[in-house]
């Protein structure tokens, strides 16, 4: 499925200095973090498929395996716009446990991959969760930190 409009990519303003400049891709670190360079982790949220950066993956399970004490995600109301059949979802039966003691409620996880052709936006004001979009498989690309705890499914 293809994720949501993402509209026209923002642009940086030019920077005054090198160390000032926009990094060449943004979501890099994020994919980084945990030593798998480029691994993302799918997870399915209606009809739209975001993944996050393996590294900071623990583990999938079905939702009624998750401790009690976990706090969880509902990505719905922050992914799917104003007006969206999306946005009023239920939380899935499954659950994206994070290695920092969140997870993220969703109807299906898949297997880590590598996105290719992904466009990383360069600003994130409005949608600040979305790092960028991956062409193949078609992705958005999650900043799990930037998902706030005012959505706990």
């Amino acid at each position: 499925m293809a994720p949501a409009e993402t509209g026209p990519q923002e642009r940086a303003p030019a920077a005054a200095s090198s160390e000032e400049a926009a990094p060449k891709d943004p979501g890099r670190h994020a994919a980084e973090e945990g030593g798998q360079e480029g691994l993302w982790w799918p997870f399915r949220v209606g009809t739209l498929w975001l993944a996050v950066p393996a590294g900071r993956v623990r583990e999938p399970l079905p939702a009624h395996r998750l401790p009690a004490e976990v706090p969880v995600l509902h990505p719905a109301p922050q992914v799917f716009p104003e007006g969206h059949p999306g946005r009023g979802l239920p939380p899935g039966p499954w659950r994206l446990l994070l290695r920092d003691g969140r997870a993220l409620a969703c109807d299906e996880a898949g297997p880590p991959g590598r996105p290719e052709g992904v466009l990383w936006r360069r600003e994130r004001r409005s949608r600040p969760w979305l790092l960028g979009t991956a062409s193949c498989p078609r992705w958005a690309l999650v900043d799990p930190d930037a998902l706030t705890a005012g959505d706990l499914a």
